[in-house]
């Protein structure tokens, strides 16, 4: 009588010990489907963003990197550079428009060359 107090006591534990088991296997395995089903949707929207139009058009559009901070320009001094320039740029026959961006929209950049222009190194890229 006294043994059996505790043997039943300690077979209920390991009934709920299984049943935390179960349910924390069950839990585990819920989570890694939403996880995969959320994967495979960012993979299908991101598809879907590079592949189709962006609801504008630009062609025969010019990127320049002209890496101002990289040639000890000051942050003042930059911009006086860039505004000179894209006035520059205006000003050439069969421009249509200049903006200035930290990156191309969607990223369509296919390819990049770099020169050196009156001793600073520009990139341009060309999409």
């Amino acid at each position: 009588m006294f043994g059996l107090t505790p043997a039943l006591q300690i077979g209920r534990q390991r009934h709920r010990a299984n049943i935390t088991r179960q349910v924390l296997i069950g839990a585990q395995v819920a989570a890694s489907c939403v996880l995969l089903i959320v994967t495979g949707l960012l993979a299908r929207a991101l598809d879907h963003a590079t592949s189709s139009s962006p609801g504008f058009e630009y062609k025969q559009v010019v990127s320049i990197s002209p890496g101002l901070s990289m040639n000890g320009y000051s942050p003042v001094r930059s911009r006086a550079y860039l505004d000179a320039l894209q006035d520059r740029l205006r000003a050439l026959p069969g421009v249509q428009s200049v903006a200035l961006a930290l990156s191309s929209p969607l990223g369509h950049v296919t390819i990049t060359a770099g020169a050196d222009l009156n001793g600073h190194h520009v990139d341009f890229q060309t999409m």
